[in-house]
């Protein structure tokens, strides 16, 4: 499709944000600011949803209630704002779909910053009273903050790439949100591509599961059986059947931990195996013991996500049987697979993803999602990467093209072809780059002159784009909205079981770097 204007994909780092007042709260998500002044949340993206939700700071009781803000990422404090606009949901210029029904929320509108030259006023957010674990950012179909982005000219289509990053104790990689585009980096093969559907964007069939370890496998789906699941990054696990959980259970060398409610293992005897799956027309991908079997963590009174038992590894592998809920598979599953998603043409495609840390060697190659941006990010193979500061732990994104971790997009390789073309093609391309940055210049320079005129209300100011959303798309909204439980190993815990190794998780220093393909150990 033809971008809906000049502007490069903004670029979003999924990383350890500090969400509350004292600066001890550390919550693993998005970063943005909502409100005046603006407060920071760390948001989870979330498929299943088309509109922004947060959490009241009433939930909390106090602002220095960590343990309880930080799970939420962060919550927000509507009397803190002088620009929150609550409003009905009648008048609510969000998008009015079926993750609404039967529920009781908080309608209201207020600045959203989403880079640090660019503010969306009037944004829709409702606060969320029950079902979720963590602030979300809608980004379905008929996401808010998708169309809000187009519209405020920080991205040129409401396509996206994702890679979640990994989320292991030893070798924790930040993750990256791409509006616009995707980052071809990250992607170690091709593309499959997979149709979205109308009640459920991202479902797709597990024909084949198998846990795999040294000199032996066992199946997990008979021949003949299937499981329908959804790609979803907002949950954290891998939930299945309850046939298929006891027999990993069994065949893993596991027992269940009624304290943890999970599967859980000695650390003296820790599992080995792998879980090689099977999608629906042939895509494969292989999640390592690595990824699947962690330490449990929970979130201390300061805040912060700890290891609460050194003895044990849990499972990913969670027990998903309810009738009313479909399974969705996140975190695990895509820390493996790059995840690309077309509202426009109702695609959604899945590719192996590189797992190492390319903190320490360059930053993102992004490719847009649509034609005609003046100056597309080149295509360079990640082991051609050029240096790059240390990413940071905190900070909005970036609509310039580079990396939300501070490294910039890599200039293309030249070949001949220049020098042989003469100084004739030099002289034009110079002068093209010319006219390109002046008026780059003059466009930041209203943006700028524009945040220093930022009016008093919220609400829609004749002028500026507005988000709106599209009250028609209601047939189009999945019924799985992402409302899984908070899981038992990231409830909060004494801060007796602290460990000292989950300082290097939270820390924000620079991250071990892991293989391109192998496993990270």
């Amino acid at each position: 499709m033809t971008c809906a204007n000049t502007a490069s994909p903004l670029l979003l780092r999924w990383t350890n944000i500090t969400v509350s007042s004292d600066n001890r709260a550390l919550s693993r998500g998005i970063a943005l600011e909502l409100g005046s002044p603006p407060q920071i949340l760390s948001l989870l993206p979330a498929i299943g949803n088309n509109n922004t939700f947060v959490f009241n700071a009433a939930d909390c009781a106090t602002s220095t209630n960590d343990s309880c803000i930080g799970p939420k990422g962060g919550v927000f404090d509507p009397s803190k704002s002088t620009t929150y606009r609550q409003t009905s949901q009648t008048t609510w210029n969000g998008s009015q779909t079926r993750e609404l029904e039967g529920g009781s929320y908080i309608y209201f509108n207020d600045y959203l910053g989403v880079t640090t030259s660019s503010t969306i006023y009037g944004f829709p957010v409702f606060m969320d009273q029950y079902g979720r674990f963590q602030s979300g950012l809608g980004l379905g179909p008929s996401s808010t903050f998708l169309n809000a982005t187009v519209n405020a000219g920080d991205a040129p289509t409401t396509s996206w790439g994702l890679w979640t990053g990994s989320r292991s104790v030893d070798n924790p990689v930040d993750g990256l949100l791409v509006i616009g585009g995707y980052d071809s980096a990250r992607v170690a093969a091709d593309f499959t591509e997979f149709k979205s559907r109308q009640d459920c964007y991202t479902c797709t069939e597990i024909v084949n599961m198998t846990y795999e370890w040294d000199g032996g496998s066992a199946s997990l789906l008979s021949a003949s059986e299937v499981m329908q699941i959804s790609i979803e990054p907002y949950e954290r696990s891998l939930p299945v059947r309850d046939d298929i959980f006891q027999t990993f259970l069994n065949v893993s060398g596991g027992y269940w931990d009624p304290d943890q409610g999970l599967i859980a293992y000695p650390v003296s005897n820790p599992p080995t195996g792998n879980l090689s799956v099977t999608l629906q027309g042939g895509y494969q991908t292989t999640i390592p013991a690595s990824e699947l079997f962690i330490a449990p963590r929970t979130y201390n009174s300061a805040g912060q996500y700890s290891i609460s038992n050194d003895s044990i590894l849990v499972s990913h592998i969670q027990n998903g049987t309810d009738p009313t809920k479909l399974i969705a598979w996140g975190i695990p599953f895509l820390t493996m697979n790059y995840l690309k998603v077309e509202w426009d043409r109702g695609a959604w495609s899945l590719a192996p993803a590189y797992r190492q840390d390319f903190g320490a060697v360059g930053g993102a190659l992004v490719q847009p999602l649509c034609t005609g941006l003046t100056t597309p990010s080149p295509t360079v193979s990640p082991t051609s990467l050029p240096p790059s500061p240390n990413p940071t732990s905190t900070g909005l994104g970036s609509s310039s093209g580079s990396a939300a971790s501070g490294s910039a997009t890599p200039e293309p390789h030249h070949t001949n072809v220049g020098a042989i073309a003469g100084g004739v093609v030099g002289g034009v391309v110079g002068l093209t780059a010319i006219l390109v940055l002046g008026w780059l210049f003059l466009r930041q320079r209203k943006r700028t002159r524009a945040a220093e005129r930022r009016p008093d209300s919220a609400e829609p100011q004749p002028g500026v784009a507005a988000v709106y959303g599209d009250k028609s798309a209601a047939e189009r909204t999945s019924t799985f909205t992402a409302t899984s439980p908070t899981e038992h190993s990231e409830l909060p815990t004494s801060p007796t079981l602290q460990h000292p190794r989950v300082n290097q998780w939270l820390s924000g220093q620079e991250n071990l770097p892991g293989e391109a393909t192998g496993d990270v150990t």
